[in-house]
């Protein structure tokens, strides 16, 4: 029977052998499915587990932003035109899952953006791009509050 690990340890894209006097067990990280390889003897067999083995590092979790954007009267469009011209730069960052503009039912002004990252470093790199740059400089003519940004990661 293999033991488990017996120090908690970080596993974010590493690759990690453990065992004991009767089985070798190699694992190797995937951003949200971990792959458990058992090596008994001459048999191997593998597992899919989704369940987070190890202590999550904050730096390697995935984040969720949502972004909420009222637009002034009458910038409803161009708001919502610049957000998607955003979103088409946005999709081609290398962290970026997810990157999707809604907007209410209930309140033409309203919009939100739906973001999925894969780690908080992407988050950065987006928050430090041209693209990020140039909607800050234009949102003050299409919003009528600040913009309210909300981040999450898994629970």
């Amino acid at each position: 029977m293999v033991e488990a690990c017996p120090t908690q340890c970080d596993f974010g894209g590493a690759e990690s052998i453990i065992g004991d006097r009767n089985a070798i067990v190699e694992m190797k990280a995937a951003p949200a499915i971990r792959r458990a390889t058992f090596y008994t003897g001459r048999r191997r067999q593998a597992i899919r587990i989704v369940a987070p083995l190890f202590r999550k590092n904050p730096m390697t979790q995935q984040v969720t932003i949502i972004a909420t954007l009222y637009a002034k009267a009458g910038q409803e469009d161009a708001l919502a035109a610049r957000m998607h011209e955003m979103a088409r730069a946005t999709r081609e960052e290398a962290g970026c899952i997810l990157y999707e503009l809604q907007r209410s039912i209930d309140d033409p002004f309203e919009f939100i953006m739906v973001e999925y990252w894969r780690d908080a470093e992407a988050v950065a790199l987006h928050d430090a791009s041209a693209h990020m740059a140039a909607l800050v400089a234009d949102l003050p003519a299409l919003v009528d509050r600040p913009v309210a940004v909300r981040k999450y990661t898994p629970a």
